[in-house]
């Protein structure tokens, strides 16, 4: 589509780049077993195998403090999660580019959050699970199943990140917020 002119590349560009991270996603298998540090677990790794605790599903929510829009969905999805558990479905939030000036950052936006329901872990400063699941924009969803298969990837609170939840468990549409629906 780039030859039809530079001024329609721009049009074609974002269409063209969900294709291929699509097309990627496809044939990515994340290795659950891999381990991440705890957000304040002093040194504690965990897996994503153990953070999935036997659910069929795990959503991972990619996100930093320094992103206004991971400010807005963080409280949502922090709520919504221990219904996604009872649906058979693991939350992890991953803290992508974790440096150390950063947490304190990090802190202060999950003090106020549900506690208990969603693992908080930081992305790996080698080999991020962010660069394999091409993370590109802040804050991204990532559905994964047991075997580790992306089944979704996009924008966090979009209206295709609630259908594609919604596909996967239909009883999800009960607990879709109210300002998405």
């Amino acid at each position: 589509a780039f030859w039809l002119g530079p001024q329609q590349a721009a049009i074609f560009a974002e269409p063209i780049e969900r294709l291929r991270i699509r097309r990627e996603m496809e044939k990515t298998r994340v290795d659950l077993g891999r381990g991440f540090l705890v957000q304040e677990g002093g040194g504690e790794r965990r897996t994503l195998e153990q953070a999935s605790d036997g659910k069929d599903l795990i959503l991972l929510h990619f996100w930093s403090p320094w992103h206004r829009e991971c400010e807005l969905y963080l409280p949502q999805l922090s709520e919504i999660a221990a219904s996604l558990k009872e649906l058979g479905m693991a939350t992890a939030f991953l803290l992508v580019q974790a440096e150390e000036e950063l947490l304190p950052d990090a802190r202060k936006m999950r003090e106020p959050l549900v506690k208990g329901e969603v693992t908080w872990l930081l992305d790996r400063a080698d080999a991020t699970l962010a660069q394999q699941l091409r993370v590109q924009n802040l804050p991204l969803t990532v559905v994964l199943d047991r075997e580790g298969r992306v089944l979704f990837h996009g924008e966090t609170g979009s209206p295709e990140m609630w259908e594609a939840l919604v596909t996967l468990r239909p009883e999800i549409a009960k607990v879709r917020p109210k300002e998405q629906g």
